[in-house]
């Protein structure tokens, strides 16, 4: 099972390569952030304010070492199911936000 310290590491190289991008805000969700996860389960993001979010998308699956799966979500899409900010709203976790 991921150790929190290694779990918290993976967070804190999301949030650095987040800035560099410039990202507004970063905000883990899903079961990892309820705490229900397995030990294998993905890494749920709700990423705001990204102008090149395709390229961080990218980024962070390279530069980050983990067997997890990376799942992002562009909230600056029209498209987000009221479902979905509903969880993120309820159950997100902030990892990173522009000051």
């Amino acid at each position: 099972m991921y150790q929190k310290d290694k779990i918290n590491e993976i967070y804190r190289q999301i949030a650095h390569i987040g800035k560099q991008f410039g990202v507004e805000k970063i905000v883990l969700f899903g079961s990892r952030a309820r705490g229900t996860n397995q030990e294998k389960s993905d890494i749920d993001l709700a990423v705001y304010g990204c102008e090149k979010f395709f390229d961080f998308q990218a980024e962070v699956e390279e530069k980050v070492w983990t067997l997890l799966r990376f799942d992002m979500v562009d909230m600056n899409r029209e498209s987000i199911s009221e479902e979905l900010l509903d969880e993120i709203n309820r159950d997100g976790v902030i990892l990173y936000e522009k000051i």
